[in-house]
């Protein structure tokens, strides 16, 4: 059921724990001393809760057995995890579904869909069950989770996809042409909304053969990594010298965004820079497609090892940032947002460096 569990790891816990159950966290990773990765894979599926431990708190302990092992500098104060797991907010409702399905391809606490169904609902979107109420050739909308994509040999192209609501499931007919033409949603969204044609089969089988795919949300299946996110509205006065680039809100890789250091006097200063850092000894060309190519291997830089490595390195000792935002969008989340609550302020974590080529300082 853990998909990300390996099946050494799984056969660890099952025999060290043998007729003596678990008493604890602490007794549990004394135990098995799995990996970390493993033991991040138990506690995003919630698989501690008969210890007393939520996912949240579960997953800090996980990661803070490899800060206690390993120096880390950016967390060197964190001398006790205990309190801080401890005082760690519950995750709303909607978070542990998704994470559930995230982690376990299934959720007992509720559907994806359910939270979003009033949003949908505004839209003229159906749920499965109200399909059956709809006649043959009705132009429809309906939403769910993609549970299953195939495409037959023998089926000409067509694509074949069983989406799931709250209240079942819907069978869908994709054409060739409009699996092209949606190709990026299509693939790589874990959660559609389409419209087309309601149609029954002689049997009493409901399908819709579908004309349009949309990402439910704000999701648009364009990767697995974060690719975009919303700066706070009241920014627009804080960084007026960004007036331009801040007209539509969003952010995307290689954009000029916002951010906030610390400056030679130790007052805090507002800055511009590009999303894709580029180190100081970076000189292959200033040519901007080469330039950008680079950048764009720098969009999600891991903290285990920016502190080593050769792009990071400098810029981890000496030239640290926070880049504040709203909200963002993950891709490979379902429904792909992440927000602040009421706006609360939250930051990125940033390197800054400062290049100079021929075209223009980044």
């Amino acid at each position: 059921m853990v998909g990300s569990l390996r099946s050494d790891a799984a056969e660890r816990v099952i025999e060290r724990r043998g007729a003596n159950p678990y008493q604890s966290l602490d007794d549990f990773h004394h135990r098995t001393g799995l990996a970390r990765g493993d033991a991040e894979a138990l506690a995003q599926a919630d698989a501690f809760g008969s210890l007393g431990a939520d996912r949240r708190q579960s997953l800090w302990q996980a990661m803070g057995r490899e800060r206690r092992a390993v120096d880390q500098p950016l967390l060197a104060d964190l001398v006790d995890d205990e309190p801080l797991a401890n005082a760690l907010p519950a995750m709303p409702a909607e978070d542990e579904v998704f994470a559930d399905y995230r982690s376990l391809g299934l959720s007992l606490r509720g559907h994806p869909v359910a939270f979003h169904r009033e949003q949908l609902g505004q839209r003229g979107v159906l749920t499965a069950r109200e399909l059956q109420t709809h006649p043959n050739g009705a132009h429809v909308a309906v939403a769910g989770v993609v549970l299953l994509r195939q495409r037959p040999g023998t089926a000409k192209g067509i694509t074949f996809v069983t989406l799931e609501d709250e209240t079942g499931a819907t069978n869908l007919i994709v054409h060739p042409r409009t699996w092209e033409r949606y190709y990026r949603t299509a693939k790589r969204s874990p959660a559609w909304v389409v419209r087309g044609e309601l149609q029954h089969s002689p049997e009493g089988i409901l399908h819709v053969v579908v004309a349009r795919i949309e990402p439910i949300g704000d999701t648009a299946g364009a990767g697995t990594m974060r690719s975009e996110y919303h700066l706070r509205p009241d920014q627009r006065t804080l960084f007026d010298k960004l007036a331009d680039e801040l007209k539509d809100g969003g952010a995307w890789p290689l954009k000029s965004v916002p951010a906030l250091r610390i400056d030679d006097a130790g007052e805090l200063e507002a800055f511009g820079a590009e999303w894709g850092l580029l180190p100081r000894w970076w000189k292959p060309s200033d040519k901007s497609p080469k330039r950008e190519k680079f950048q764009r291997g720098t969009f999600n830089a891991r903290s285990e090892t920016a502190a080593t490595k050769p792009t990071f390195r400098d810029a981890y000792k000496r030239r640290r940032c926070l880049v504040p935002f709203v909200e963002f969008h993950e891709r490979d989340h379902y429904f792909g947002v992440r927000r602040g609550d009421e706006y609360e302020p939250l930051a990125f974590a940033g390197l800054w460096e400062s290049w100079q080529g021929a075209e223009a300082d980044v």
